[in-house]
Formats: structure tokens, C-alpha cells, sequence
């Protein structure tokens, strides 16, 4: 045995002092583990809550154009052919809706693309009946569009981001 060591440790130096492991103390290891969970747990619920959350607000929007899709057809329906100019130049000013006619040569893209707007293509049709059309795009022009009929005449509804 060498003269260095006590008898119990066989490898340590009797005139040094034990080395001190680096890093962290079981304290602040603690700590930091309870910080980094608490964190998950808030984005989380964060997250949880936006996914509950969308649906609902996607189908309250879509009853709310449904109903801006009703009270612009008895607007259209119970106005003469000479004030509907006037009429649809104040819902785009003030209102943030804008009608078109509905020509059979217009070029649309479906809005149905994933779950939440399949949602809302249902619901603006049991509100407005199957005849309606829904569109992301019409003749090249991206927005929400709803296709309706006043007395056999076809239109176009699209709200405006702004509106809703």
C-alpha cells in the first residue's frame, strides 16, 4: 500500500481535498425539469384549446354568411333593376360584400379542400339549400364566394376579409 492513502480510500491523496463533480446540483436539476414541463404543459393546453376552438368559429363564420347571403338576395329581390346599381356599389363600400352576376362560363375552384372547410361548404348549404355553390376562386379572383339565385337569376357573393 502506498503512504499516500488512507486506509479506507485507496487511491486518494491524504493532503488534497475530495474533487467536486461539476454541473448541477440536484436542486437546480429539479428545478430546471420542473420549469421545461411546466412550459410543455402551457403550449399544450395552448395548442388543445386553438383546435377546440376553430371549429365552432369556422361554423358561427359560415351562419354569418349564410344569413349576409339571405339578407342580400330580399335586398336584390325587393329593389328595382335601376337602384340594384346603387345597392351593390353601398354593400361594397359599406358593407364589405361584394355581388356579381353569375355567368355559366365562370371558372371555379372548390372550396372544399380540407375538414374545416368542408365544414363550412356544408353548413352555407343547409342554410342557403344544395342548389348553392361555395368557391375559393372565381374566374382567377381567390376569396370565398358563394353562388346564390335571385329569381332565376345566378349571383355571386364574396365577403370581404374585413366583413367577418
Amino acid at each position: 500500500m502506498n503512504d499516500n492513502t488512507e486506509p479506507g480510500l485507496p487511491f486518494a491523496d491524504a493532503g488534497t481535498p475530495p474533487k467536486r463533480r461539476a454541473g448541477l446540483s440536484l436542486f437546480w436539476r429539479t428545478f430546471f425539469l420542473q420549469a421545461l414541463l411546466l412550459v410543455g404543459c402551457v403550449l399544450a393546453w395552448t395548442e388543445t384549446l386553438h383546435e377546440m376552438e376553430t371549429e365552432p368559429r369556422a361554423l358561427q363564420t359560415a351562419r354569418q354568411i349564410a344569413s349576409v347571403v339571405n339578407l342580400s338576395r330580399a335586398a336584390v329581390k325587393h329593389t328595382d333593376a335601376i337602384a340594384r346599381v346603387s345597392l351593390f356599389k353601398t354593400m361594397k363600400d359599406e358593407e364589405h360584400v361584394i355581388i356579381m352576376p353569375r355567368e355559366p362560363k365562370d371558372v371555379t375552384e372548390p372550396y372544399d379542400e380540407d375538414d374545416i372547410s368542408q365544414h363550412i361548404t356544408q353548413e352555407i348549404r343547409s342554410k342557403l339549400g344544395q342548389g348553392s355553390l361555395v368557391a375559393k376562386s372565381v374566374n382567377g379572383v381567390d376569396g370565398l364566394w358563394v353562388g346564390f339565385t335571385i329569381d332565376k337569376d345566378g349571383c355571386w357573393l364574396r365577403p370581404t376579409a374585413r366583413a367577418f
